[in-house]
């Protein structure tokens, strides 16, 4: 791709991003996050899930991110966007703004499994809702052509309407590398509620399928999976979906 090609594409997709962020769109199913950092590479990101159910008031549940990233070193990256969200029956809706901070602890590969953490503030665009600090820690393993990514996190509500907490996740991925641009896989997604609720296991949401994930053209990031609930609280099935493109400076 040449210079000019690129520099138009980085320009379209921006453009659509901020169109994004200026419509109400939607987040719960979350993106399972590498530790590793690439020093100056720039994405731009739109990221998503949707429900489907038999049930009314669990089918159609759709959540958003669009954001840019940019890391300034090895070991640091920032992202800066919106999160957007849509309830059955209702419109789009957007419902904060978010800045996440990914730290490398070590060189990939240095240690027996590649480690780091991701640092976010989530503010509330709406008045009666709580802002909110994410924590995750994340884990790395390579093995062969496999791939193993653990996401353990917590959320924590703060200010006025804050209630209780912290809410606890667990994300898993496992692919396997056939090429750069198809490696499947399959992904476990699990939200065990917040730690004052004692949920049992078919009140907490779990999800477990098949993945595909790729880069494409040296730019074109996708994942596409397909989720199957396995506890009540879970939708039948949802999508998980994630578009990036990545430019190196």
């Amino acid at each position: 791709m040449g210079k000019r090609a690129r520099k138009y594409c980085i320009i379209a997709f921006a453009a659509s991003i901020m169109t994004v962020l200026a419509v109400p769109i939607a987040r719960a199913i979350d993106k399972v996050d590498s530790p590793n950092v690439e020093k100056g590479e720039l994405d731009f990101e739109y990221s998503g899930f949707r429900t489907f159910d038999a049930g009314g008031n669990k089918d159609n549940l759709q959540d958003t991110e669009a954001l840019i990233a940019y890391a300034p070193t090895d070991r640091w990256e920032v992202d800066v966007g919106g999160f957007f969200s849509k309830a059955p029956d209702q419109s789009f809706r957007a419902d904060g703004v978010l800045v996440e901070n990914f730290f490398q602890f070590f060189e990939k590969g240095s240690q027996w499994v590649d480690s780091g953490v991701m640092i976010a503030f989530n503010g509330s665009t709406h008045a009666d809702l709580a802002d909110s600090i994410d924590t995750k820690l994340l884990l790395e393993k390579d093995v062969g052509k496999f791939t193993n990514i653990a996401n353990i996190g917590l959320e924590q509500e703060v200010g006025a309407h804050a209630s209780g907490g912290p809410d606890r996740a667990f994300q898993w991925s496992t692919q396997y590398a056939i090429s750069d641009s198809f490696a499947p896989g399959f992904e476990i997604q699990s939200d065990f509620g917040k730690t004052n609720e004692g949920l049992s296991f078919g009140r907490e949401e779990h999800y477990i399928g098949p993945a595909l994930y790729g880069t494409v053209l040296d730019h074109f990031h996708y994942e596409v999976v397909y989720l199957a609930g396995i506890s009540s609280a879970s939708s039948d099935s949802a999508v998980r979906f994630l578009f990036q493109y990545q430019e190196h400076f």
